[in-house]
């Protein structure tokens, strides 16, 4: 038996959808801008690396070029389809068994396909509107997360590894679930 969505919960799914929206639109423009591959080992390479790198970049740029336009092309192909899905109640959706962020999170995870930092603004648009205002400015999720520190730490420079930014975020969303317990 489908359990139903209180007036909060819907807004909550209208939220995320409203940033997975922004998050398309902004992957979208990422995407269409041309980037040499492996461009951060010639920031890092020695000058005989870097002269090697630039004269392959040069024998290979028509083949790049074509591969660029044809990935935007697709992407622009799709775009349209994503982001007007995004508008849509999906006909399975259905409320959270528990009535606590864990349970939010665990029923709307399948329609979310987001960066996280978008989801990090999700989470805490949500709490917002389960728990109110003040509530929310005490148990923001970043206040559960050592980001600086994740991108300082072994890897450098480097973007934080998807899975560990998961389970980062999966810990904080625990967390924060069990502080603030049922809505």
């Amino acid at each position: 038996m489908p359990v139903a969505m209180s007036d909060n919960e819907m807004r909550c799914f209208e939220v995320a959808m409203r940033w997975q929206r922004r998050d398309l639109r902004q992957a979208l423009l990422r995407s269409l801008l041309p980037i040499f591959p492996f461009v951060g080992l010639f920031h890092s390479g020695a000058s005989v690396f870097k002269f090697i790198y630039i004269v392959v970049m040069l024998l290979v740029l028509p083949l790049l070029v074509v591969f660029w336009l044809l990935r935007a092309l697709m992407l622009m192909i799709v775009f349209p389809y994503s982001y007007i899905q995004a508008y849509f109640k999906p006909g399975k959706l259905k409320g959270p068994g528990e009535r606590n962020l864990q349970g939010v999170h665990n029923a709307f995870s399948r329609y979310l396909h987001m960066s996280a930092e978008s989801y990090i603004h999700c989470f805490n648009d949500w709490v917002a509107i389960l728990y109110g205002e003040a509530i929310a400015n005490e148990n923001r999720i970043e206040s559960y997360v050592r980001f600086n520190r994740m991108h300082q730490s072994v890897f450098g420079n480097a973007d934080v590894p998807d899975a560990r930014m998961r389970n980062a975020l999966s810990m904080a969303r625990e967390s924060i679930s069990r502080k603030l317990g049922y809505y």
